[in-house]
């Protein structure tokens, strides 16, 4: 793992609803810039975590919603999404850059009783070390939440990741999410937005 120390720009906007992919809990979803629809989007980033996986070289993206689990699940995650993401050029020998937001650690001395599985944004990147291979994707974010829930979006036509403000959350029907909240036993579902790349 390398890390930049030039900070991304992180612009406060508004997206248009057309132009993005909502990625829901423990899914990912994946876009490139040519694609009508070359934003990528999730929310509620707490005790969760966003990653942003991007090519420059070929300007594909892939963004997964990774909810407290296990490595073997953060992995799968990984594994999953840049599977598909190499069907479109995506490719770890290219310097990949990489953005993570949430994380809160401190869930529990806020919400008593509650367990949260120790997930961080340090596990990730050390599966990504496993499975792109240290060295070969550089850091442009990263941001640990404290209580405020951070919703984002990611700009494959650019490479910026963008904090949003009044992000609409999408309304699951109740399988929908039931199957969202329980973490996939290996691997990782496909966001249901179904202008995802597949």
């Amino acid at each position: 793992m390398t890390e930049d120390k030039e900070e991304m720009s992180s612009p406060l906007e508004t997206i248009p609803e057309s132009d993005y992919i909502h990625v829901a809990v423990n899914t990912f979803g994946v876009t490139s810039a040519e694609r009508k629809n070359p934003i990528l989007k999730t929310v509620y980033l707490n005790t969760c975590v966003g990653l942003v996986l991007y090519d420059a070289d070929v300007k594909v993206a892939g963004l997964a919603h990774i909810s407290p689990t296990s490595n073997r699940v953060i992995s799968g995650h990984i594994e999953s999404m840049i599977n598909v993401m190499r069907k479109y050029g995506f490719d770890t020998n290219h310097q990949i850059d990489t953005h993570l937001v949430g994380g809160w650690e401190d869930v529990s001395s806020h919400i008593p009783d509650m367990y949260i599985a120790d997930t961080s944004i340090e596990d990730i990147t050390s599966q990504l070390d496993k499975i792109v291979g240290k060295g070969r994707f550089r850091v442009r974010t990263i941001e640990k939440t404290k209580q405020v829930p951070q919703d984002i979006a990611f700009d494959s036509r650019n490479g910026k990741l963008i904090h949003l403000l009044n992000a609409k959350r999408p309304k699951m029907g109740a399988v929908g999410t039931l199957k969202a909240l329980v973490s996939p036993p290996k691997g990782a579902w496909l966001t249901p937005d179904e202008r995802t790349l597949r």
